[in-house]
């Protein structure tokens, strides 16, 4: 009901009552997550991950608790810990975040390329084409937001994505085309317009 204190409190009490306890230091742990204290979360984590290791939930908490607090070598053995043990998509999209701060921009796109085989979601493979895009790898990130757009033909994000890549690549009439089907789609988005305007300069 919003008394976040008087939760805190609660929280803190059961912890206090049963420091051992898995459930009650994650969740201690998750509630400072979803508060966006993450420093205070981490402690309650990690003790949580001590008591049950196979947790995945709390793992991938403490695991984006760590990337979160640019604990990136941290957040890396933690998550190469719960592959071990579970292989998702979602991991190996937070290990690219992890590997893309760390400055390993390889490993980032060959992990943002792995989640969006798993599970080609709209999210993963604009995450991937983004990645090219950054480190200017344009006919990859072509055929990436290509392959996006016969999947996904109704995403605005993964059009201007497309249109992005061919007007760096100096495809101009192609850029356009995309970038408009991006404004159809989507009349508000702003990356869609500067674009255009930088393909008529």
């Amino acid at each position: 009901v919003g008394k976040m204190p008087l939760a805190e409190k609660e929280f803190k009490k059961v912890v206090e009552l049963e420091p051992e306890s898995y459930d009650a230091n994650h969740n201690l742990g998750e509630f400072y997550v979803r508060a966006g204290k993450i420093a205070a979360a981490i402690p309650y984590l990690e003790k949580a991950q001590s008591e049950n290791p196979a947790s995945y939930d709390n793992g991938y908490d403490l695991s984006l608790s760590y990337e979160e607090a640019r604990r990136l070598p941290d957040a890396r053995r933690q998550i190469q810990s719960l592959l071990k043990r579970k292989d998702t998509a979602e991991l190996h999209n937070l290990l690219a975040e992890v590997e893309e701060k760390a400055g390993d921009y390889l490993a980032a796109a060959n992990e943002y390329q792995t989640a969006a085989h798993m599970e080609p979601t709209e999210s993963n493979i604009f995450d991937w084409g983004s990645e090219l895009l950054l480190h200017q790898t344009w006919k990859p990130a072509i055929e990436v937001f290509s392959a996006g757009q016969n999947r996904y033909p109704n995403s605005s994000r993964i059009a201007v994505g497309l249109g992005i890549a061919f007007y760096l690549a100096g495809s101009y009439d192609d850029a356009v085309k995309a970038l408009l089907k991006a404004t159809d789609l989507d009349t508000s988005s702003p990356q869609a317009y500067y674009f255009l305007n930088k393909v008529e300069g």
